[in-house]
């Protein structure tokens, strides 16, 4: 792993949303702070994990008038930085939080359910954890931290 600024590897992912917007007619939002996004990754393994991320959500707001993805990013604390997708769909149903991390289990019609297993994966070997919470756009938030570099983590 390595010294990666998150806004370049975003950056490099623009064509990738391009093709998910366009196919998924969806708005994707980019909201990532610049300052301090120096982060320890391994670049192809995090630009996966949140393709992933915007994938499903993408396919989850697909119904609703105005779809709607926001993949925003931030320092806090003393050493780590935030990552999070979210998206204006039906969020995830109670009953489906303690299972969409299992491989092979997923919700929607098509599809292997294999991404949030893999993207958990990615993220724990990074020293993170992912987690699953509601959006303040109705959907669902899917949010993981990684350390900072240069911070000592």
């Amino acid at each position: 792993m390595g010294r990666e600024s998150v806004s370049s590897m975003i950056e490099d992912l623009g064509p990738a949303f391009a093709l998910i917007s366009r196919d998924r007619a969806v708005e994707i939002r980019i909201d990532i702070g610049v300052t301090d996004d120096f982060v320890r990754a391994e670049r192809i393994q995090f630009q996966q994990a949140l393709i992933n991320l915007v994938r499903n959500a993408a396919e989850a707001s697909t119904g609703q008038a105005t779809p709607i993805v926001v993949v925003r990013g931030a320092a806090f604390g003393e050493g780590g930085y935030r990552m999070t997708v979210e998206d204006n769909g039906p969020g995830i149903a109670g009953e489906d939080i303690e299972d969409i991390f299992r491989p092979m289990t997923t919700t929607k019609s098509s599809g292997m359910g294999l991404g949030l297993s893999v993207t958990r994966t990615i993220v724990e070997s990074h020293g993170g954890t992912l987690s699953v919470g509601r959006s303040p756009l109705g959907g669902a938030a899917f949010s993981f931290d990684l350390p900072r570099e240069g911070y000592g983590a």
